[in-house]
């Protein structure tokens, strides 16, 4: 799996080798909830809405104590 997994991402380097995330983040967390929002706006709108909601909400155990 790890050798597969080398094999990929060597390839996506070769294919985009300038690919940058237009989205602020500095968490894996933080990424996959950036990810999830983008599907319904633009990164800009993601970016300012997160930013705030990041200094509040960091971490899984954040958001889940609003339930």
């Amino acid at each position: 799996m790890k050798q597969r997994t080398k094999l990929i991402l060597e390839e996506l380097k070769r294919l985009y080798p300038d690919a940058k995330c237009e989205l602020d983040y500095t968490t894996p967390f933080e990424l996959l909830v950036t990810t999830i929002i983008k599907d319904q706006c633009k990164d800009v709108r993601v970016n300012k809405v997160t930013g705030e909601m990041f200094k509040k909400y960091n971490t899984p155990m954040d958001f889940a104590k609003l339930s």
